[in-house]
């Protein structure tokens, strides 16, 4: 097999490798990283726990005092969405409406479907499951393979000329 040959073969593996290793790592990520981050608040309290741990060396009965903390805040935190739910509910209701309203009929059909489906991985995700993504190309360019439009590009910020720089930020 002739220098050139043997080149090639070798960088076609490697693009390969690279590609499935690629592959790999965003099978990876969409499956266990969407999944803890959406998983119940026990799991992640015990992995901040953890994390904390590590960092500054806790004893166990800080360990167990942080853990109490951990279940307090969280019960607060259902409080709060419990209380707050039904207002989220009515604003949620009201922009839906409101888009509506600026939708033809036909894209108003579409909307409503879209929004069974993206409420429906929602709820998945909220009961600890990562959502079911849809075919690649319809996630990517629509239902017909048609791309989106870019969005608008951000306002640039406003230009200053001043004849000195700016003065530097000191640290308490």
């Amino acid at each position: 097999m002739s220098k050139p040959r043997i080149w090639l073969l070798f960088l076609l593996t490697f693009a390969a490798g690279l590609l499935a290793g690629a592959a790999g790592m965003r099978a990876y990520q969409r499956n266990n990283v969407r999944q803890f981050m959406h998983s119940d608040w026990e799991r992640q309290h015990e992995y901040f726990l953890h994390r904390l741990n590590r960092e500054i060396n806790l004893t166990p009965e800080q360990q167990t005092q942080v853990r109490a903390i951990l279940g307090r805040m969280r019960d607060e935190f259902a409080k709060l969405r419990q209380s707050t739910q039904p207002e989220s509910r009515r604003i949620l209701k009201e922009n839906r409406q409101r888009i509506e309203k600026v939708l033809t009929p036909e894209q108003a059909a579409q909307f409503g479907r879209f929004m069974d489906r993206w409420t429906s991985a929602r709820t998945r995700r909220s009961e600890g499951g990562a959502p079911r993504e849809e075919h690649s190309s319809h996630r990517r360019h629509g239902p017909e393979g048609a791309k989106h439009p870019a969005p608008p590009p951000a306002a640039p910020a406003p230009s200053t000329t001043t004849s000195a720089p700016p003065p530097a930020a000191s640290a308490p």
